[in-house]
């Protein structure tokens, strides 16, 4: 009998409400059972116990845990958590930020040890990947809940939508506010903060992405932060939200991980993070902007950037049915049917 354990080690803070989505969608879609340590902490010693211990396996083959971490850094806190309940036949750790590589090489031995598979996610370092753990280690990129909380709206009360993070020239939302109104355009802030609730998912993208023609987000690169990588460009929730909310993406992109977003009118990019260059690019796009727009960006993000494509392949590689599944990549077909 197929039984799947969840260990959850994302943060509860806002800029993970998608990703601990993401965890529930997974837990429900494949009955897991779960247990979330984001809120727990470990000292040393615990840890060096742990991936010190020798590794139980169950001995049922669909006997399967899937632990879900931010880094690399993780792993041996997923480790001792783990130990703690019972041994499984096969592990997975699925690494969302992985373009921070220099964690899943300096805890490369435990990753080795305890873990039968590691999932990256960003595209671009499975050169890296493979290389440390060879066909151990695949391939599963960012994604969205577009079948439930996407949109193909016409209906669009905001021309741009701020989100995240900005350089400092679009950080003023007042500011932007009034240069937006003088050259016609509708322009919200960035959304209430808060801490993550299915409830907040659910608004964040129905009442804000779903919203907007547009949504501003610049490259990491573009727009650096101390918490982003400071080499490589990728992209987030912000770019996938949006889009399975039928929103292009105005900004300055993260040409080297924009290859999941490849069709026409879901990128408007700006050629550098000038505030008025921007918004007078943005002024002719939002004056040619038709509700077509939004549900080409829907329809496309079904076929490509829906979670349940993620958990098919997740369900693929483990060899593993679940009928949940099954029936909601389902309803995600005929979705697609009816608006192609």
């Amino acid at each position: 009998m197929t039984s799947v354990t969840i260990v959850s080690d994302i943060s509860h803070e806002t800029g993970w409400i998608p990703v601990l989505h993401m965890v529930n969608m997974l837990r429900q879609f494949t009955d897991a059972a779960f247990h979330d340590v984001s809120s727990v902490d470990y000292n040393k010693l615990q840890k060096f116990i742990a991936v010190n211990k020798k590794r139980v396996r169950s001995s049922s083959d669909e006997d399967c845990v899937i632990c879900v971490a931010a880094s690399a850094h993780s792993a041996k806190k997923l480790v001792h958590h783990m130990k703690q309940f019972r041994g499984f036949s096969r592990s997975y750790i699925w690494i969302i930020d992985s373009f921070w590589t220099d964690a899943a090489s300096e805890n490369k031995d435990v990753l080795d040890k305890y873990f039968d598979h590691i999932i990256y996610t960003q595209s671009f370092d499975a050169t890296f990947y493979r290389g440390l753990f060879g066909e151990r280690a695949f391939c599963l990129p960012w994604g969205s809940d577009v079948l439930d909380l996407g949109s193909a709206s016409s209906e669009r009360k905001y021309d741009l939508l701020r989100m995240g993070r900005q350089p400092p020239e679009w950080d003023d939302d007042d500011h932007t506010r009034q240069r937006c109104e003088q050259r016609g355009l509708r322009f919200s802030g960035r959304p209430p903060l808060r801490r993550f609730s299915e409830q907040a998912a659910s608004d964040l993208m129905r009442d804000s992405y779903a919203a907007s023609k547009f949504i501003l987000a610049h490259s990491n690169i573009a727009a650096p932060a101390p918490y982003t990588h400071p080499t490589k460009a990728y992209i987030t929730a912000r770019w996938t939200d949006a889009l399975a909310c039928g929103a292009a993406i105005a900004g300055v992109p993260p040409e080297e991980d924009i290859g999941l977003l490849d069709w026409p009118e879901a990128l408007l990019r700006f050629p550098d993070i000038g505030l008025e260059s921007g918004l007078d690019i943005l002024a002719d796009a939002v004056g040619r902007w038709t509700p077509e727009i939004a549900r080409r960006n829907h329809l496309e993000a079904l076929k490509a950037l829906d979670w349940r494509w993620r958990f098919t392949t997740l369900a693929d590689h483990m060899g593993l049915g679940f009928p949940a599944l099954d029936q909601e990549v389902d309803r995600l077909e005929v979705r697609i049917k009816a608006l192609s």
